[in-house]
């Protein structure tokens, strides 16, 4: 099920994190999904929803980063109405105690960029460029 694959990283002894299920119930909610979807088959699960785990499960472990690789290919309109928001809180917050927390997010769309960076570095045949920006 979702749920156990949820689990996974929590049995991991490197883990410092507990395993809470409410707070996987409110991203589900948080992200435009039923927590019913926690028990569902991960075989089941359309890309989108895929995507939507892979998030919960990152987030889950607190990371001090997150490099997301067009995180929101997969998902509609509405759902990435939910998702974006979502990383954000999660870019902002300070309730781990981890100050600057970072992101990297690759995506060939230059206005969802926009939205979710605060500094754009573009690749074009080989060569880096930074643009300024300021989010």
């Amino acid at each position: 099920s979702v749920r156990e694959n949820l689990y996974l990283p929590f049995r991991l002894a490197v883990s410092e994190e507990r395993y809470d299920e409410v707070r996987f119930d409110q991203w589900m909610e948080e992200l435009g999904r039923s927590p019913d979807l926690l028990d569902q088959s991960v075989e089941k699960l359309s890309g989108g929803e895929q995507q939507i785990v892979a998030l919960i499960r990152a987030l889950a472990l607190s990371p001090q980063a997150l490099l997301l690789d067009e995180p929101s290919a997969s998902l509609d309109a509405e759902s990435t109405k939910c998702f974006e928001p979502a990383v954000a809180r999660w870019h902002a917050a300070d309730d781990d105690g981890r100050a600057d927390r970072s992101l990297i997010w690759t995506s060939h769309d230059a206005t969802q960029v926009k939205r979710m960076t605060d500094r754009i570095v573009r690749m074009q045949d080989g060569v880096l460029t930074e643009e300024g920006h300021d989010g």
